[in-house]
This record gives C-alpha cells, structure tokens and sequence, in this order.
C-alpha cells in the first residue's frame, strides 16, 4: 500500500498541471500571453525546469507502464495540444490572428463607418491638441492627452487611472464625458478597441496580438506622393488607397516590423492591372 503511494507521481501531476493551466491560458487570452511572455523573459530560470520537467515527465510516462501514471496521459495530451496550436498559426483562434488581407477586406467592409469616425474626431479636436485612448469592456484601459497650451509633454494614464482621471485629462482638450462615450461606441460598432488623434492622422485600433498592435491610419489631408512612398518604405506601415494606410506597432520582443508586408505588397502588385 505505502509503495503504490510513492509511486504516484504528484509532484510530476503539479508540474504537469501547471504547464497546462499556462499554456491553455495564454491560448484563450491574448493578456494572458502577453504577460506569460514577459514573465517567461524575465524568470526564465523558473519556467525552463518547469517545461523540462514537463518533458521529462511525458517522456516517462510513455515507457513506464505504471498504473499510477496513467492520470498524467491526458494532461500531457492537453499539454501537447494546445503547444500545437500556439505554433500552427492556422489552428489558432480568429480573434488571435491578424494581417493586411484581412484589414483591408475589413477597411473595404466598413469604410463609411471608418471615414464618418475620422471626420468625426476633427470636429472635436481643437487646434495642435491629440489624444489616445483605448477602450477595455466598456472602460478606458489607457488615456494619453496632448495639450502644448498646458503642457508641452504627453499625460499619460494607464489602466486604473485611465478609468479614474480619464475623463478629467480629457476635459483639458474639450472632451466631455459624453463626446467620450460618443467615441466609445463608435468604436464598438467597428469592434474596434483605441483612437489615436493627431492633427495630421487618426489611427484606429484594430487588434491586439500577443505584445504588437494592428491600427488603421487614415489621413487627414491628400498624400503626396513622396509621403506615399514613405509610407511604402516605412517597415512598420503598408499603404493600401488614397489617404489610408495599416500600421504595426510591436512590443518589447519580437518582430518589429508590420508581419507580412512584403508578401502582402508583391499579391498586391500581382492584382494591378
């Protein structure tokens, strides 16, 4: 009796266990992953015992036929399920996927939406004035005010803040609490997540994948076509038509550039008549 209870293998059950409450996590939540990136960089001497004791644990349970260690097959089954799906962009879920295909396709969708939206935002915005903000179930997640008649730096608010002084930082520029929700709601009926406002371009965001950040950038004004061609230049951007352009922001670790630009740019010169 005292054997089969040290030949159950808990501590390898924990170990397991947590792998996969990571790896199941990071793949529904797109924070979740965010931070598990960030933490994975920075403790990275936790995490890797962690996974190769995961491994080695698999790997013993295949060829040790004990009872006991039966329980541990489906979790590595999970396990293994969910790296596959990480890797394989294809088995990923819609909301985790992104690229200029599909931001095009949904710009072409919805242009009426995008362009009232911009025209909106310069009825609101007052003179070398620019804000970001960014929306999170139905709250302000971030909160950036320009204002050089007050302050010749950005106010810069995040999460808690954001939601708390928000409101306050934005009647600085003239924008109320209902001009707020205006925007908000314009937002949500492109089931998109942020306003970035200069007096130059708005960018509207799209997605979040992972730590980078797919936006809309629509022009205020005709480009020229020697900013086209910056545009065309800029690794981080993809012009598409007349004043719009996709733009990539990445975070702290990976690819800086917009993901698939040059795949993209070679189909589309293949499509022009």
């Amino acid at each position: 009796m005292n054997k089969q209870k040290n030949d159950f293998p808990i501590s390898e059950v924990i170990a397991s266990g947590i792998t996969l409450a990571i790896v199941s996590v990071s793949y529904f939540d797109q924070k979740a992953l965010t931070a598990i990136i960030l933490l994975f960089a920075m403790f990275f001497w936790v995490f890797l015992p962690l996974f190769f004791y995961t491994l080695f644990s698999l790997i013993d349970t295949l060829f040790l036929r004990k009872r006991a260690r039966k329980i541990l097959l489906p979790i590595h089954f999970l396990i293994a399920l969910f790296l596959v799906s990480h890797i394989l962009p294809s088995t990923r879920l819609p909301s985790n996927k992104c690229g200029a295909e599909e931001m095009v396709a949904y710009y072409d969708k919805h242009e009426p939406e995008f362009q009232e939206l911009k025209s909106y935002i310069y009825t609101i915005l007052p003179d070398s004035c620019a804000f970001h903000i960014e929306f999170e179930n139905g709250k302000m997640s971030i909160c950036h005010v320009y204002n050089p008649r007050s302050n010749p730096k950005w106010n810069n608010n995040w999460n808690e803040d954001a939601a708390a002084k928000g409101d306050s930082l934005l009647l600085t520029i003239g924008i109320n609490p209902n001009i707020r929700e205006t925007l908000r709601q314009k937002l949500k009926k492109l089931c998109c997540i942020s306003v970035d406002a200069l007096p130059s371009s708005v960018s509207v965001g799209y997605k979040r994948i992972l730590l980078g950040k797919y936006d809309f950038l629509l022009f205020r004004n005709p480009l020229s076509p020697e900013e086209i061609e910056d545009i065309k230049n800029d690794y981080t951007r993809i012009y598409y038509r007349d004043n719009v352009a996709l733009e990539y922001g990445s975070g702290a670790v990976g690819s800086m550039g917009f993901p698939g630009k040059e795949e993209y740019e070679k189909n589309a010169a293949g499509r022009i008549p």
